[in-house]
């Protein structure tokens, strides 16, 4: 030939092509030096790429596609079974998984990592934004730097947090650290367990247009504005006397009488 670089054509219709390239198997194809497609199908380009799973592709420099199905693309990837990594040194490790974006890791079966610096460990979790965390099975954080650690938790909303768990961390800041707990808006603290917060310590909300609830012995039922003035305006109307409710504050006036001697 009238140049030099290496070039291995195998039966079969595989090709190697640069220095130590090895396309060992049926329909493989190596290019680049020291690549390697080592199973019928494999296709691995770029420097010390590798493609040693049926049907998988290695594409960039130090990538692997370490199972069948896998697709790794970018410098220094790495793919499981059935698994997509994209993004320059993004880890998709576990079987099905996906991580997609610079240094993301879905590490575990089942997951997925979207975002630079994205983490996806343990089962099934889902991360999705820069720099967050899903380490609970089954976990679900979505938002830059949100973090979701329990067992079926859910961090929504930017540096949201998630810890106990099957808790709900809803809105930026927000965090639910109890069991079964749920924190509603930006910078609420739900620390008890089964509890509801829409808050914290110095941030108070009001929740409005609440529906009537039940007023009897077995209800659980919330109770709204008007129902307690309903109450307090039943017990002035008894009262007499100048009785009165505060429509401000709910409390009821003391009544006046004129008692008469008989």
């Amino acid at each position: 030939m009238p140049w030099e670089m290496p070039l291995k054509l195998l039966r079969f219709m595989s090709i190697a092509l640069g220095d130590t390239a090895n396309a060992s198997k049926a329909y493989s194809m190596a290019l680049g030096a020291s690549s390697v497609a080592s199973e019928e199908n494999a296709i691995a380009l770029g420097r010390s790429s590798v493609a040693s799973g049926t049907d998988s592709l290695a594409f960039g420099r130090q990538s692997l596609a370490s199972a069948a199905n896998a697709i790794a693309i970018g410098a220094e990837t790495e793919a499981a079974e059935n698994a997509t990594a994209i993004g320059n040194n993004a880890k998709a490790k576990g079987t099905n998984s996906m991580a997609m974006g610079f240094g993301s890791l879905a590490d575990k079966v089942n997951t997925i990592a979207l975002g630079n610096g994205s983490q996806a460990l343990a089962d099934n979790a889902i991360a999705i934004g820069q720099g967050n965390k899903a380490d609970g099975v089954d976990a679900i954080a979505l938002g830059n730097g949100s973090q979701s650690r329990g067992l079926n938790t859910i961090a929504l909303g930017t540096a949201s947090n998630a810890t106990g768990d099957k808790s709900l961390a809803l809105g930026s800041n927000s965090s639910a650290n109890g069991i079964n707990s749920v924190a509603l808006g930006a910078d609420s603290i739900a620390d008890l367990d089964n509890t509801v917060s829409v808050g914290n310590s110095s941030l108070k909300r009001k929740i409005v247009n609440v529906k009537n609830g039940a007023i009897k012995s077995d209800s659980y039922d919330a109770i709204n504005g008007s129902q307690l003035y309903a109450i307090s305006d039943s017990v002035a109307k008894r009262l007499g006397g100048g009785a009165a409710v505060d429509v401000d504050d709910g409390t009821v006036t003391a009544p006046t009488y004129n008692l008469k001697k008989w």
